[in-house]
């Protein structure tokens, strides 16, 4: 089961009400079998035992994967995210305007909007309405996305170094070092 508790605004603790709740509250309409939640500043996200993902809570930028055209009543309804269903997805991840997932080949797929790279889907490419692999790390095997709060970001692997500006930390199997996560 997953609970929770705080400001309701937007819809991102997933209540029938939408409101805010002051002490932790069952999200009736998931799953039964969630194996992890992800809260990010607007939304929330919830990865179940078979590999699907669950998103509610804003969706002015599509980190809900539904598209723009939701009516804002719905937000705070959790529904499967639409374009994984070929996806077995084992982690995932949220920030403010952008929704992550790894699937367990380790493929990165991203959704939201984006005006600094935070999508990871190339230069221009400012918005996806419904999950997109990052092609940019394909043959790399992803086990771990966290959102940054950081001015920039680095990614490691032993075969591979790059950085975000504004980005998502990645964790990939062989982290080689953590010394350049200040972006100089």
């Amino acid at each position: 089961m997953v609970f929770s508790f705080g400001d309701g605004s937007h819809g991102a603790l997933g209540l029938p009400s939408g409101g805010d709740a002051y002490e932790p509250t069952q999200v009736e309409r998931l799953p039964r079998h969630v194996s992890s939640v992800a809260a990010g500043h607007y939304h929330s996200l919830a990865v179940t035992h078979r590999g699907e993902v669950w998103a509610w809570g804003r969706n002015e930028e599509g980190q809900l994967g539904r598209g723009l055209e939701v009516p804002r009543e719905s937000w705070n309804q959790p529904k499967i995210v639409q374009g994984l269903d070929k996806v077995e997805v084992i982690n995932a991840a949220a920030s403010g305007v952008v929704s992550m997932a790894i699937g367990k080949d380790g493929a990165l797929w991203v959704w939201g909007k984006s005006k600094r790279g935070q999508l990871g889907l190339g230069k221009g490419i400012t918005e996806a309405l419904v999950p997109q692999r990052v092609e940019a790390l394909a043959g790399q095997k992803i086990v771990q996305v966290h959102r940054c709060l950081l001015d920039g970001a680095m990614l490691w692997h032993a075969q591979m170094k790059g950085s975000y500006t504004r980005g998502d930390i990645l964790q990939m199997e062989g982290w080689v070092s953590l010394q350049h996560l200040w972006k100089s």
